[in-house]
This record gives C-alpha cells, structure tokens and sequence, in this order.
C-alpha cells in the first residue's frame, strides 16, 4: 500500500509558496515509488503548473490577504465567516478521508486564520500521521516574526502538533534557531535541508534559448512573482530599454505574473522597445531563469534558488 503525504500550501499573494511545495513534492516523488502526494492549495494558478506523476491536488476556495494575518474571498461572494468555515472543513473532512501518513504543511502551522487547528487535532489523537512545518529559511526580521508567532501562539503549536520544522536553507547562512530564539524542545526538531536549487542541464537550457529564438544573444529575464506590486520594477527595466540604457544586442522575456492586472499588462506591453517579450505567465519558470544570462527580479525566495541553481 502506498504511502500517503498530504502537503498544504495556502498561496494568497503570488505563486512562490505553491511552487516551492511541488518542487518539494518532485523530488521526493522521484526517489520513491511507494509514494502518494496530495496538494491543497488555494493558488488560483495550480491548474496551470506542471505537476508531478504520483502528486495530484485539491483546490481550495482562493482568498486574498487584506491585511497583517487577515484574508478574505478573492472570488466568492461569501461573508468571511462562512468562507474560513468552507476552508476549515474542506480540510477537516480531506485529512480525515486521505489519512495521510505524513502532513508537510508550508510555513503557518495553524494555516489561513487558524483554518487547520481541527485537522491537527484530528491527527494529532490518532497518532498515525506525522506532522512537518516548513520554513524558507528566512520567514521576516526576528522582531516580526516574533510579534506573529506572540500573537498566534505558533510556539505552543509547534510544541504540541509538530514532529518536525524543515527548513529549506543552511545554517552557516541563517539559523533559524538561534536568530529566532527558538526553545529547545523545538528548536531539537528542526532540519536544515539546504536551498532548494532545481537541477537544470544545459540540454534544457539550450532548448529554452531555441524556443525563444536566441542566437548567441545575451538573454535577460525580468519576473516579479505573481505580478501584485511588481508594476514599478517593470516599468523602470522598460525604461531603460526605450532610453537605450541597455545592450543593442540583448533579447529580453519579461514575466507580468498572472495576477498583475489585465490592462496594467497592456500598457507595459506597448511600451516595450524591439526585442522585448512581454508574458504574463511562464509554467515552468525555472527553466527560463536557467537559461538567461541576466535576471531581474525583486530577490525572493525561488527566484535566487533558480537563480543561482541554474549556474
């Protein structure tokens, strides 16, 4: 019988999240046959990023965030009450349906507002699931995190729901258990499983270049995640492009992200000079970040591991 992982990810502020947890999920996935995964995600993108054999998901309501620990329905016309109830259930009854063997749940223990608590305590009283949070290793400024995890008691939830705290990061970088001032009995539960680099070869590399029609050209990238709150960072590498501040002979992808909205996507579309493509949406972004030679980027997470995997 296979084993079962159930992976949560709520993705409400672009596509970082969902991707980091398939990319775990791949990996894992391709060193074990037994293995049965399933996503629960809200990113309105799942359905649109490549996907493992052996990992299938489950699309949760999609909310968007509407300030500090608060969310709302990005598309369901539903007061927030019965929307975070909607969620809680949906995960309730999949946890207990699924009874997975291990729960690898992405960055807050509780989940979206606390949407998890009755899961985890489901879990927890049969004993026969594994409970795993995982970090980025740097989740904010220690004094942040601290006045988060204060306010949602998320120490006392690791102590009690967790076996295990993955961090996806190395410790001679960031340790997450001396800058965050983590006691003891949790702070013996934490991995540092290195960055999460994907592993490009040059074959996949070079095909990305002759799908794009690039010729010895040097290739620049430009992506900002999601596409919320990048407009400035586009718009100051156009620039540069229609005041000839950069390379004749560069070719240029510029991602939007798909959240950016439609008509801000036109507008920096016709403002782009010759040799500029501008998507709003690229599945497997890794693949063009390894092939460029120049990338521009606001320095999140996955874009510095694909970055730099890539090399």
């Amino acid at each position: 019988m296979p084993a079962r992982w159930m992976l949560y990810s709520h993705d409400t502020l672009g596509l970082g999240h969902v991707r980091r947890t398939i990319a775990i999920a791949r990996a894992v996935i391709a060193g074990r046959s037994d293995l049965s995964a399933l996503l629960v995600t809200c990113s309105p993108m799942v359905d649109s990023l490549p996907m493992p054999p052996g990992l299938d998901y489950m699309k949760l309501p999609s909310a968007s965030k509407a300030g500090p620990g608060e969310y709302e329905p990005r598309t369901l016309a539903v007061e927030r009450e019965r929307f975070c109830g909607l969620r809680a259930a949906a995960l309730r009854e999949t946890c207990a349906a699924f009874s997975p063997h291990l729960l690898l749940v992405d960055k807050s223990p509780l989940g979206l507002m606390g949407e998890l608590t009755d899961a985890l305590a489901a879990l927890h009283s049969s004993g026969q699931a594994r409970m795993v949070v995982g970090w980025r290793d740097i989740l904010d400024s220690p004094a942040a995190v601290h006045d988060e995890w204060q306010r949602q008691g998320t120490l006392d939830v690791l102590e009690r729901r967790y076996d295990e705290i993955w961090v996806y990061g190395d410790p001679e970088v960031f340790d997450v258990r001396e800058r965050y001032h983590l006691p003891p009995p949790i702070a013996d539960r934490v991995h540092h499983l290195g960055y999460l680099a994907p592993r490009i070869t040059d074959h996949e590399r070079a095909r990305v270049r002759e799908a794009l029609n690039v010729n010895g050209e040097a290739l620049a990238v430009v992506t900002v995640g999601g596409g919320e709150g990048g407009e400035r960072v586009l718009e100051t590498y156009l620039e540069a492009g229609r005041r000839h501040l950069l390379p004749t002979d560069m070719r240029t992808v510029v991602v939007t992200g798909p959240f950016m909205p439609e008509a801000t996507r036109r507008r920096l579309a016709a403002g782009a000079s010759s040799g500029t493509r501008v998507m709003a949406f690229v599945p497997g972004l890794e693949h063009l970040i390894a092939a460029a030679d120049v990338v521009i980027g606001r320095a999140g997470y996955n874009t510095v591991c694909e970055a730099f995997g890539g090399e």
